[in-house]
């Protein structure tokens, strides 16, 4: 299960809640709803759900949960984060039955830009300046005299480089969240 903000699973916890309702009113009736306005008269009463003055149920961005039937199916679905049909990570559409979409997998550039994530990234930032003007100063200025003592100088600012590459490639593979 890939991992989801605290509104995605807020969402997901309201489509469990109104899926036994469904349930429940489907057995009582031997249909479903036309709508989901009618299910909060079911007992017990779900008030732990958001509901519009309507007795619509919202999802955690405050924005009506969609429903449609389907013979003696129905889907539950949400526009996600940026309240529009499409995207994907963190904008993806939300519904059921189907909750885990490939969609959810988060795009790197949202992972960087997504609030929580900001403040590592600028932790991140500020060691990377604060490394290279230590790495600046400790050049020995005589070790770049000659044309071999540059060269030796750029293959180790290279292999720093390089290993400094690395090593983020290894820690974001396991930092950014995927379906572990």
């Amino acid at each position: 299960m890939p991992n989801f903000g605290p509104k995605v699973l807020s969402t997901l916890h309201t489509f469990s809640a109104l899926e036994s309702m469904l349930r429940e009113y489907q057995q009582d009736t031997d249909a479903l709803p036309r709508s989901l306005a009618g299910l909060r008269r079911i007992d017990p009463p779900y008030d732990e759900l958001n509901w519009d003055q309507d007795s619509h149920p919202l999802d955690a961005w405050g924005r009506p949960i969609m429903y449609s039937v389907d013979g003696g199916q129905f889907t539950l679905a949400s526009f996600g984060r940026d309240g529009k049909p499409g995207g994907v990570g963190l904008d993806a559409d939300l519904s059921r039955p189907d909750a885990d979409p490939e969609e959810f997998m988060i795009p790197f550039h949202q992972f960087i830009l997504h609030e929580p994530a900001r403040g590592v990234v600028a932790i991140c930032l500020a060691c990377g300046v604060v490394v290279f003007f230590i790495g600046v100063v400790t050049i020995d200025p005589s070790a770049i005299q000659s044309k071999a003592g540059v060269v030796a100088v750029l293959t180790k600012v290279v292999a720093t480089i390089l290993g400094a590459v690395i090593a983020a490639a290894f820690i974001t593979v396991l930092h950014i969240p995927n379906h572990h």
